[in-house]
């Protein structure tokens, strides 16, 4: 999960918001890689690096019981 620090971007805060929603749903990175249909790498280079589009967004939150 990303470090908040004082100066952290948007992409930052909610990278950590979906980290917790997963900690919370017991979903681990193989599952959200499992719903998402991408591979687990796929889903560790998105938490950890990927710049992310809202379109990624909605999709991890929908694949977490977003509506």
């Amino acid at each position: 999960m990303p470090h908040l620090s004082g100066e952290s971007t948007l992409q930052e805060i909610l990278v950590t918001a979906i980290c917790s929603v997963m900690e919370e749903l017991d979903v681990s990175r193989a599952e959200l890689s499992r719903r998402l249909g991408v591979s687990r790498s796929a889903v560790t280079q998105m938490l950890d690096n990927e710049r992310w589009t809202l379109d990624r967004f909605e999709q991890v939150a929908s694949a977490l019981g977003a509506h």
